[in-house]
């Protein structure tokens, strides 16, 4: 076989590969993005935590930057079915008002929950340890998270 049939086997089998590669890596990118648009519950949290990993090679340094932030879960519970009370007559008006505002007032929160995620450049500087950071998280799995754009 002569060499530049060799270069070209060689150069096409390499296109090949890189072609499947990026078809591939774009097929996994579509399928997170849709995962986070189905499931993703967007929360305001607090950045607990900041680093960054310096990975240097003969040719490049990267620096990787992390976030570790904690949040509330957004639990919705269950409405409540609404039975039918007879009226308190002991209360006075005011009683009955400060109850039916209480009534109304939900103060339940979902489940305290902590994870980490990597970050650009721009938003590491920009936030520092008690900033507050909108994050998107799955609902069936807490601890997987985007910083929300």
């Amino acid at each position: 076989m002569d060499k530049k049939k060799l270069n070209r086997i060689v150069i096409i089998g390499s296109l090949t590969v890189l072609v499947t590669i990026a078809v591939v890596l774009y097929f996994v990118i579509s399928a997170e993005n849709k995962l986070f648009k189905e499931k993703g519950v967007t929360v305001e949290a607090t950045i607990i935590e900041k680093w960054e990993i310096s990975r240097t090679s003969k040719r490049s340094a990267n620096i990787d930057y992390y976030f570790k932030v904690a949040f509330f879960t957004d639990e919705k519970p269950e409405p409540k079915p609404q039975a039918e009370v007879a009226p308190d007559t002991t209360k006075s008006k005011v009683d009955i008002m400060i109850d039916k505002i209480f009534e109304d007032i939900d103060l339940t929160i979902g489940d305290y929950q902590t994870a980490e995620c990597e970050v650009s450049g721009v938003k590491y500087t920009n936030n520092s340890v008690g900033s507050k950071v909108k994050i998107t998280y799955l609902s069936d799995d807490p601890e997987r998270i985007r910083i929300a754009e």
